[in-house]
């Protein structure tokens, strides 16, 4: 709502208000208007995801066409993103054709190993004080639509020697066609990597060639701005997240018009495993598509959507029945709560020692696995995370 909408607003309310003579508290219209004003963003918000989701769907479907605006309002160019298959090979070792060929044979004897052929898009490596490794990220298609990507790392020696003899598979996920950066964000260190000083995780971003910026977003800090860390001239990112920050709940965003673009990050392969989904509603059903089964979480950066119920991909929205897969609490203090449903909406009531105040936000939580669900309102109600009836693109998360 712009400044001259608001002034209007008030007037209007406050005089009408006055002209029947209601009687009330002092701040009973500021809450109203307060409300008014959360509702005005709330729309606003969700205008922003089904803008943001039907570019996702664009990017996956037609090949991701990036148009850059001038100041006139009329396209400059489209570009048509190449498939992240055709990238170049880049970083620091990509004539290390040793280093290639082990990272490729790395993956294939894995657990999920890829079919068809495998295409390198970087090799490189990453020394800091809090932690150094070698990263190879690799590039299989699966279908028409989607291809697969497996980032494979090694250790590097305080005297800068490689490792290629332990290379392990750290992160897998899908992929869309035309999809602008990939990376992975590891919430925690996997045990056979050198623990980095002061624990922590480690986020990698690599972004399509000329793309000069990229950043990621994370519900799990409460400002939720859009953290751009420096691209290297090889197109690659490097970050040391907040504690909680990880793949289940955080996106890539790459600059585009009207609105950036999200994509996931692979989690790795010893943490919780993701895929996307898409979600149809039907009636007062939603559905999620893809590779779910009972008890699987649907997520997007912003918080949980719901669970899995049953092998058919029904999606129990309801906030009063997440318990059962993880604890409510509070996401800084961690009081515990539970939510109920209550004069026709939802209410959290403490099942704890704890204040809790309003704008706290409520989390499930699963061993790491830490997602939004709801943000403590007026009085004990709650505000939902995420609203299911405007979600359409998410993350399926499986706990391991």
């Amino acid at each position: 709502m712009i400044a001259d909408e608001q002034d209007r607003t008030v007037t209007r309310l406050r005089h009408e208000l006055g002209a029947v003579g209601v009687r009330t508290h002092a701040d009973q219209v500021d809450r109203m208007l307060r409300r008014v004003h959360t509702r005005r963003r709330e729309q606003r918000q969700h205008r922003i995801q089904m803008v943001a989701a039907l570019a996702v769907v664009l990017i996956a479907v037609a090949g991701a066409f990036v148009v850059s605006w001038g100041q006139g309002g009329e396209p400059e160019q489209i570009s048509v993103a190449k498939p992240v298959i055709d990238w170049p090979l880049r970083g620091d070792l990509a004539g290390d054709a040793d280093l290639l060929k082990r990272a490729e044979e790395t993956w294939r004897s894995g657990a999920n190993p890829p079919t068809g052929e495998v295409f390198p898009v970087y090799a490189g490596t990453r020394t800091d004080r809090t932690a150094s490794l070698v990263v190879v990220a690799l590039v299989t298609p699966v279908d028409r639509v989607h291809s697969r990507v497996a980032f494979v790392t090694g250790k590097v020696s305080a005297n800068q020697q490689l490792d290629k003899i332990n290379l392990k598979v750290r992160a897998t996920t899908l992929i869309g066609r035309g999809q602008r950066a990939i990376g992975f964000l590891n919430a925690t260190f996997p045990t056979h990597d050198d623990q980095p000083r002061g624990g922590g995780g480690l986020g990698f971003i690599l972004a399509e060639p000329k793309l000069s910026s990229v950043g990621y977003r994370s519900s799990m800090i409460d400002e939720q701005m859009t953290e751009k860390p420096p691209v290297a001239p090889d197109g690659v990112a490097w970050f040391v997240p907040q504690p909680g920050v990880a793949a289940w709940n955080s996106v890539i965003e790459i600059p585009a018009n009207p609105v950036p673009v999200s994509v996931n990050f692979a989690a790795g392969v010893y943490e919780a495993n993701i895929i996307p989904v898409t979600l149809t509603t039907s009636g007062t059903e939603i559905k999620a598509s893809g590779e779910v089964r009972d008890g699987d979480l649907i997520v997007t950066g912003e918080g949980l959507v719901g669970v899995v119920t049953g092998s058919d991909g029904v999606v129990d929205t309801r906030l009063s029945e997440f318990y059962r897969v993880g604890d409510l609490r509070t996401a800084i203090t961690k009081h515990p709560v539970r939510l109920v449903e209550r004069d026709g909406g939802v209410s959290y009531e403490q099942t704890g020692p704890g204040e809790i105040r309003p704008g706290n936000r409520i989390v499930l939580a699963d061993g790491d696995l830490v997602v939004n669900v709801a943000k403590v309102g007026e009085g004990s109600r709650v505000e939902r995370s995420v609203d299911p009836a405007t979600t359409f693109v998410a993350m399926r998360v499986r706990n391991r």
